[in-house]
């Protein structure tokens, strides 16, 4: 029996061009966050969220204004992942919370490159 190789893009990259490129084994997955917030103080809020990211080691770029909230979440660490694990516990935070509503938490994306999963 013949041992078949799948080619993949990132084959003829050195492993040290991979980790500075973030491919590959080096893929970086983050998530695209989108709600209204209403009823409460956005500063309250803000620091309630950040400090629930941060017990999670998650971090969020972003901002909030008007009633909305727009950003990313991905993982603290340089070449750590969003897991699915946090995104479920992240939905359900949001979803817990009262003054959120019409949350859209895209599924887990490339977090370099916006094309590839």
């Amino acid at each position: 029996m013949q041992k078949v190789m799948i080619k993949t893009r990132h084959d003829n990259k050195s492993r040290r061009l991979r980790k500075k490129l973030y491919l590959g084994e080096f893929t970086v997955l983050g998530m695209d966050l989108d709600c209204s917030l209403a009823g409460e103080d956005e500063d309250v809020w803000v620091d309630a969220f950040l400090d629930w990211l941060e017990s999670q080691h998650l971090c969020f770029g972003g901002g909030v204004g008007a009633g909305q909230v727009s950003g990313y979440i991905c993982a603290k660490g340089r070449y750590d992942s969003v897991t699915q694990a946090q995104w479920q516990l992240l939905h359900d935070w949001l979803s817990a919370q009262r003054h959120i509503k019409n949350v859209v938490l895209s599924s887990l994306n490339n977090a370099w490159y916006a094309d590839q999963k």
